[in-house]
């Protein structure tokens, strides 16, 4: 976390470290390249992100945070 500071790497919010899993807000540990897809558990690979932006990522290697809705159906 030092070297990112307590800001998720996925959408730049402030991570609360007083917050404890399952919180939506809590601290999770990304994987650079997912372990699913070969990626290891070393520091160069992991970056704090909030666990709810993890796990939207899921195995994707790359994560696009959606476009906030604009109230309109269409």
């Amino acid at each position: 976390v030092a070297a990112y500071g307590a800001r998720c790497v996925h959408c730049g919010g402030r991570i609360d470290l007083g917050r404890a899993w399952p919180d939506p807000l809590s601290l999770s540990l990304d994987h650079v390249v997912p372990r699913s897809r070969g990626g290891g558990d070393d520091l160069a690979n992991l970056r704090p992100s909030h666990l709810h932006c993890n796990c939207s990522r899921g195995a994707r290697m790359q994560w696009r945070p959606r476009p906030a809705a604009s109230g309109r159906f269409f």
